[in-house]
């Protein structure tokens, strides 16, 4: 991922939206936690796949190369990190 992002493959911002996550399932609660971000992060957000807690790297990478797009919400944590492919997919088309 970072040798992605500094090939300039990827870009990333960090969003923190001042809560943190229920777990995975909670789905809801999740969700109504997103809806006091700025609208620009809810947009971004609302269109790349949320991952919320531990997730393997090749599931990272499977969203960006799929969907374009992954956000990453870690557990104990206030900030959402978008993922997203700049350019081709590096692992073909």
């Amino acid at each position: 991922m970072h040798v992605g992002i500094c090939d300039g493959i990827y870009g990333r911002v960090s969003i923190n939206i001042g809560a943190e996550p229920g777990p995975d399932a909670d789905r809801e609660s999740n969700a109504s936690k997103l809806t006091p971000a700025p609208a620009p992060c809810r947009i971004a957000a609302s269109n790349a796949p949320l991952e919320v807690g531990t997730t393997l790297p090749s599931r990272t990478l499977l969203h960006l190369d799929l969907e374009g797009a992954v956000a990453r919400w870690r557990y104990a944590s206030t900030w959402i990190t978008l993922l997203w492919r700049i350019g081709p997919s590096p692992y073909g088309p």
